[in-house]
């Protein structure tokens, strides 16, 4: 009796398998698959004209010296034209001014000496001239010194190891 019970049990198991198999080879069209593609694709190149456009608008804004952020006009903003003028300038009177000062004037660590005695509460104005002031400086010292003069923690020059005087300033 358990036997024909279990034999009864597996032939039913079987026709449930056999129906299962023939459903799966039934194939049915997926028409929701391919309009989530479609959607898909569409949203795809939506998105890159978008892209596209937001990067023509920002190489605009660049170029005309906007701020890309809010888009006002950047009025401190100075183009490489203008600071290359403003760099000449300032060699101009650095050329002049290295015959009336003492040989080692220009010896020392401009970086250190802006970081230690710089006001950091300044304008931009003051910021600018500052920075062309030391661009000016690292090029002397680069005609005199062949070299721009870094210093270690103790005053030494990092390049050549000599001590760089710099108690007056």
């Amino acid at each position: 009796m358990r036997l024909v019970g279990l034999n009864r049990m597996t032939e039913e198991f079987r026709t449930q398998i056999h129906e299962l198999l023939e459903q799966s080879k039934v194939v049915y069209p997926i028409k929701e698959k391919q309009v989530k593609e479609d959607k898909w694709d569409d949203e795809a190149k939506e998105l890159r004209d978008l892209i596209d456009k937001q990067q023509k608008r920002l190489k605009r804004e660049k170029e005309l010296g906007e701020d890309v952020k809010n888009g006002i006009l950047l009025t401190n903003q100075k183009s490489f034209k203008e600071i290359i003028t403003d760099l000449v300038e300032s060699l101009k009177f650095h050329k002049e001014n290295m015959e009336e000062v003492s040989d080692d004037y220009y010896e020392y660590d401009r970086n250190r000496f802006v970081s230690t005695y710089y006001d950091r509460d300044t304008n931009l104005d003051l910021k600018y001239s500052t920075d062309l002031e030391s661009l000016a400086t690292l090029i002397v010292q680069i005609h005199k010194y062949n070299h721009i003069i870094i210093t270690d923690g103790k005053g030494k020059d990092i390049r050549t190891n000599s001590l760089i005087d710099e108690r007056g300033m």
